[in-house]
């Protein structure tokens, strides 16, 4: 890496440590982008780092000052416009978005934008060959072309108006007008149906990039479950796999906020906002605890476990203080995330234990031992398995109706 401004940065959001590379535009001809920062995932870094081309650059050299992707500008330029203090990273693995961080497949990136440019720049440049050839032969080509006018952002309407009424006086430039105004019209709908064969293509490979991602993202939760993993404590701990993986609660939440974002110690680790207004929190415990166990004093019945119990009593404090000091939440919620929110009456969730060999009776015996409660509600980690999965399904589905 001799000669290039990069130095490593290690993820800090996501379950395992993963390397990203840090690079910088270097093209003056760029202006303001240049010096601009972007993110190469270390696997992609290495195989840039090594493709060179005839001239001995390496695919790395080129990327950086801009020469290597068609519309890698552009993608930097609205990127930079619109994502404040935000991450671009490319990688060669599934698109995805985690927190701050925008991962972007590269290899799809440039096969989408290299195929939208050479066919709009054939477009272009067929209409100018029509048009040199008609110009200089007339006799052998023609060349169909509306009155060009000139109009500006200020006086479109009035330049327009004016200008229709000025051709219509005659009437062979209404002619004319009509019937460019029909073939102009045909061909934007002609233009508005491959748009959106396009963007259905587009929202296919989305959903398909989303189910990949989905998928892997499933059978590490699957075997986790094997392992004997802590709550809150270090990297692997469960909390923070949830709060990473937080997609599979489904979409109506914002990312989860930190409590050390708010600055209230007596409310759980992480804040759930809804995409309706409100606030929801969760506690986590293991999945190896028990959620319910049988009631020896009433044959065929159960009730709560300690573990349960004991974080039943740790939401409702929670719950407490969250509603003593919602408007202080719900106002720094927005100061800092531009986010509004209801903290009243905020709903807590509990997940812990596995239900996956349970029978019907204790299926439904956690159905009622739940309609008890008020405001809180227990969810076993088998039930956040079969949201993934349903998720999943969801996109399959998508798939499959558009086709």
């Amino acid at each position: 890496m001799q000669g290039e401004s990069i130095f490593i940065l290690w993820h800090k959001n996501t379950n395992m440590t993963q390397e990203k590379i840090e690079l910088k535009i270097d093209n003056p001809r760029w202006k303001k982008l240049d010096g601009y920062r972007f993110f190469l995932t270390k696997d992609l870094f290495d195989k840039l780092s090594t493709d060179v081309n005839t001239k001995g650059e390496t695919s790395l050299s080129l990327l950086k000052h801009g020469r290597y992707a068609t519309g890698f500008k552009h993608l930097i330029e609205v990127f930079s416009s619109k994502s404040g203090q935000k991450n671009l990273i490319f990688t060669d693995q599934d698109s995805f978005k985690n927190q701050n961080d925008f991962y972007v497949n590269f290899d799809a990136f440039k096969k989408i934008a290299s195929s939208r440019y050479w066919g709009i720049r054939r477009s272009i440049l067929l209409d100018t060959a029509r048009y040199i050839l008609s110009k200089d032969f007339p006799s052998d080509f023609s060349y169909k072309q509306l009155p060009v006018v000139a109009l500006t952002d200020n006086n479109f309407e009035q330049s327009l108006s004016s200008s229709v009424k000025t051709l219509v006086k005659r009437p062979k430039h209404r002619t004319a007008l009509y019937k460019g105004t029909y073939e102009a019209l045909a061909q934007l709908k002609k233009e508005i149906k491959l748009k959106k064969k396009e963007l259905d293509e587009i929202q296919k490979l989305g959903n398909a990039s989303n189910i990949a991602y989905f998928t892997r993202k499933l059978e590490e939760f699957k075997a986790r479950l094997k392992q004997d993993l802590p709550e809150t404590r270090g990297s692997k701990s469960w909390q923070r796999w949830i709060y990473n993986n937080n997609w599979l609660f489904g979409v109506k939440y914002h990312p989860p906020i930190q409590k050390e974002q708010i600055g209230f110690d007596q409310i759980p680790d992480f804040l759930f906002p809804t995409t309706d207004g409100f606030l929801d929190i969760l506690e986590i415990k293991k999945p190896i605890f028990d959620v319910i166990i049988e009631d020896k004093s009433h044959p065929g019945a159960f009730q709560w476990s300690g573990d349960t119990n004991q974080a039943i009593g740790q939401v409702v404090n929670y719950l407490h203080e969250t509603e003593s000091h919602y408007r202080e939440i719900q106002e720094r919620i927005k100061r800092n995330f531009s986010i509004d929110i209801h903290a009243i009456k905020p709903r807590a969730f509990i997940l812990i234990g596995d239900s996956t060999r349970w029978d019907e009776t204790r299926m439904e015996s956690l159905r009622k031992l739940n309609y008890s409660l008020h405001g809180i509600e227990i969810i076993t980690y088998s039930d956040l398995m079969q949201r993934g999965q349903d998720i999943i399904d969801m996109y399959t589905k998508s798939i499959g109706d558009s086709q």
